[in-house]
């Protein structure tokens, strides 16, 4: 980018996920982002407060401390006694006043008197970097400017996983990572939440959270604007029950038989919430309090966050399998979309919840949105995006929109008719609905690998996030394309220093691009993979080219 970056000072950690059995070998190295989002702006505090569980800890032992430095002061006084005594004893104050002609011009020797030292560096006149010149500039690094961005990231790595919030500067061009959160297992989705859930720990006191979904039946809750967090302000969902026996654990059924509602540690309640992995999240912003979930138990559970107990208020079991993705109507509060592997999307009002409408597709549901308050997109496992009405149940149109599984879906909020798709086969395209078919505005290869998940940015319509599997996250500025800023009204940009996508980890990105206008045929595209093949070590499960879930 033109600018250059501020220093990144987020870890990067994170693990690996489930795939199908079809699925080719992981790489030696997993390392993948599962899932992106974006936070809304002016709602992330500037100035991120740091977590007090250390302060904690040190309040707890400061008498251990104190004692501990009594002894220390009491040793170091009996030492310097004793060296007192040896020093005049054998004279070695007047050691180094004998001259010697042969020393003349040799280097001074080191002694009690010649050593100097300062109690800190300001004080030391050789020193002109001061510590809190650094301190200064370490806070501004940490400083959220009005007008960045704040994208979200899913990140997996072999042995650990983790959130990643990345801030991305609008006159720069600079995408870098701030801070992250560790998780215990791995992140299957994520959902920007800007409602505290009642009775949520944390000293931020904000709206400005997140929810995870990952292998485990629980949904975290984390605050976003505490750096160095170790525990989610808030967990939706039951505790594992006593394991069970040994030998039940291999009487669960696969995909086939069914879906399982035990594990090999234990069995959830599930009276209390979700049975198995969380597949897909939502959250009403127009019923601020309820977050709706998808599990590969084979339900939407609906959530109150107002109540005190965070409690699952309603159950919808009008799925037969794993439920992939979930997303509530943009105006109805009430109607609430979802799809999964049984190769269907269903719209249900869930005051009515027997009253659902459902659509077959081809294949397993990998993505869905809301098009329109009439109109919904399906994108699944085949790289196929079919178009329905909701009120008829009717298809409107099917595009076949990539080589391989179409993994990720997102509508443009301030134009309901673009949306963009993405996929394993490592492209990202941006399309105008209308008519029988839509049309193809313009396609892109961001050098993110195999793409997982797709986001565009309800503040700033031209920016779209994305993540895959060569570990980075990018943002890109659309409006490099005539075609695009011509739908979205917007003025063209000059293409920035090192590319319109700027990626975190990279400084720049060559990016190769089409339009409709272009032949297809010249373009060779990259191989097609499975994204089962990078999304897995951990499921005996199908995993329709997306998010894997099951143990």
């Amino acid at each position: 980018p033109p600018s250059s970056p501020r220093p990144r000072r987020a870890r990067t950690r994170a693990p690996h996920t489930g795939c199908s059995s079809q699925a080719p070998a992981l790489p030696d190295a997993l390392n993948m982002i599962s899932s992106v989002g974006w936070v809304r702006s002016g709602v992330a505090r500037s100035k991120p407060v740091e977590n007090d569980e250390d302060d904690d800890d040190e309040k707890l032992n400061a008498a251990e401390v104190a004692r501990s430095a009594a002894r220390g002061v009491a040793r170091n006084a009996a030492r310097d006694q004793d060296l007192d005594e040896a020093v005049k004893r054998f004279g070695l104050e007047d050691y180094d006043d004998d001259e010697d002609p042969h020393d003349a011009g040799a280097m001074p020797q080191f002694t009690r008197k010649a050593m100097m030292f300062h109690r800190s560096n300001a004080e030391d006149p050789l020193i002109t970097l001061k510590d809190e010149d650094d301190e200064d500039s370490d806070a501004d690094d940490l400083v959220i400017q009005p007008t960045d961005k704040l994208v979200l990231a899913a990140r997996s790595e072999e042995d650990a996983s983790n959130i990643e919030v990345h801030v991305y500067e609008m006159d720069g061009h600079n995408l870098y990572p701030h801070h992250d959160i560790m998780l215990p297992s791995f992140p299957l989705a994520l959902e920007w939440v800007g409602r505290r859930p009642t009775g949520a720990a944390g000293s931020s006191g904000g709206n400005n959270l997140v929810a995870v979904g990952t292998f485990e039946p629980q949904i975290e809750i984390w605050d976003l604007d505490v750096l160095n967090t170790f525990a989610p302000v808030a967990v939706l969902g039951g505790d594992y029950t006593e394991p069970i026996a040994p030998g039940a654990a291999g009487k669960k059924k696969g995909k086939k038989g069914g879906v399982s509602s035990e594990r090999a540690g234990g069995a959830p309640d599930p009276s209390l919430g979700h049975t198995d992995a969380v597949m897909g999240l939502a959250w009403n912003v127009l019923q601020p309090n309820a977050l709706a979930s998808a599990s590969a138990d084979g339900t939407v559970r609906i959530w109150d966050l107002s109540s005190p107990s965070l409690a699952c208020v309603q159950t919808l079991p009008h799925h037969k399998d794993k439920v992939q993705a979930v997303r509530w109507h943009p105006s109805e509060p009430t109607v609430l979309l979802s799809g999964g592997f049984d190769k269907i999307a269903a719209v249900v009002d869930v005051r009515a919840q027997g009253a659902a409408r459902s659509f077959a597709l081809t294949a397993d549901v990998e993505s869905l949105t809301w098009l329109s308050d009439t109109h919904i997109l399906v994108s699944t496992e085949d790289g196929h995006v079919g178009c329905f009405d909701a009120r008829t149940c009717g298809r409107l149109w099917t595009l076949s929109a990539h080589d391989s599984a179409a993994t990720g879906l997102s509508a443009n909020a301030a134009a309901r008719h673009v949306f963009a798709t993405c996929s394993t086969d490592k492209l990202v395209k941006v399309w105008q609905a209308g008519g029988d078919q839509p049309q193809l505005l313009v396609s892109r290869d961001l050098q993110l690998g195999p793409l997982f998940d797709i986001s565009f940015c309800s503040d700033a319509p031209q920016l779209i996030a994305a993540g895959g599997g060569n570990g980075k996250v990018g943002v890109w500025d659309s409006s490099d394309s005539a075609a695009v800023c011509a739908v979205l009204g917007i003025n063209r940009i000059e293409t920035p220093v090192g590319g319109s996508v700027a990626a975190s980890g990279m400084q720049s990105l060559e990016v190769n691009s089409s339009s409709e206008s272009e032949d297809e045929g010249e373009r060779s595209p990259p191989a097609a993979k499975p994204k089962a093949a990078a999304v897995a070590k951990k499921a005996k499960v199908k995993v329709g080219g997306k998010k894997s879930a099951g143990k």
